[in-house]
């Protein structure tokens, strides 16, 4: 279920700087989708 409210610019930020760092260094040709579980919520599932 979608959170109902648009996103922090932190909460923007920390997805961006998560790809580049450690923590995402596994990460290969993704999309990283930061929409509150819009995107879940409209497929359906």
């Amino acid at each position: 279920m979608p959170l109902g409210r648009a996103a922090k610019p932190e909460q923007i930020a920390e997805a961006v700087l998560f790809a580049p760092s450690a923590a995402g260094s596994y990460l290969t040709a993704t999309t990283i989708t930061v929409d509150g579980g819009r995107s879940v919520y409209s497929t359906g599932l």
